[in-house]
C-alpha cells in the first residue's frame, strides 16, 4: 500500500489533523500536507522515522507490512475485519465498537444478568442498566437491520 494511505489511515484512526500529526512527528505541516496530496507511494527513511515515533507505529505498519502485535499474530479473518474496520469512515466506526462493547460486556459479565450500556443517542450519550431481556431485545433489534430506526430504549428501560 501507498505510504500517503497508510498515513492517511493512521490519521483517521487516531482522528489526527495534518497539524497535529506534524506536531506529534516534529516535522512541518508542509511534510505531511504534501505527503498526502502528491500522494507519496515512499517517502524518506529520516521521514519515516520521525512519523513512526510521534505517531507510536511501527516501521512495518508505515511499510504496510504487518498487522501484528508483539508475540501475537493474527488470522486472516482478523486482518480482514481490520482492513473493513479501517474502511469505515467515522460513523461507521462508532457503529461498530458501540456493538463490540455491548458484546464484550455481555461475554465478560459474570453472574450479573444485567448490562450497563453506553448509548449514543438523538439528545447525547447516555447510559442505561438493562436486564438481561433488555439487553438480548436490543441486540435483537439491532440484528434486524442497521438502517431500520430503532424503538427509543430510554422510555422503555431505567436509566443509571
Amino acid at each position: 500500500m501507498d505510504f500517503y494511505k497508510i498515513l492517511n489511515d493512521i490519521m483517521d484512526e487516531k482522528n489526527m489533523s495534518i497539524p497535529d500529526v506534524a506536531r506529534s512527528c516534529g516535522l512541518p505541516d508542509s511534510t505531511i500536507r504534501s505527503i498526502l496530496s502528491r500522494k507519496s507511494k515512499t517517502v524518506a527513511l529520516e521521514v519515516a522515522f520521525k512519523i513512526s515515533n510521534g505517531l507510536n507505529v511501527s516501521l512495518e505498519r508505515l511499510n504496510g507490512q504487518s498487522y501484528s502485535l508483539k508475540n501475537e499474530s493474527y488470522s486472516n479473518k482478523d486482518i480482514e475485519i481490520i482492513k473493513k474496520y479501517r474502511a469505515l469512515d467515522k460513523h461507521g466506526k462508532t457503529l461498530v465498537d458501540n456493538v463490540l462493547d455491548l458484546e464484550h460486556k455481555r461475554v465478560t459479565s459474570e453472574q450479573n444478568k444485567t448490562f450497563v450500556v453506553d448509548i449514543a443517542a438523538r439528545g447525547g450519550r447516555k447510559q442505561v442498566t438493562l436486564s438481561e431481556e433488555g439487553y438480548k431485545s436490543l441486540m435483537a433489534d439491532i440484528e434486524k437491520g442497521l438502517n431500520s430506526e430503532f424503538p427509543d430504549i430510554f422510555d422503555k428501560r431505567e436509566e443509571k
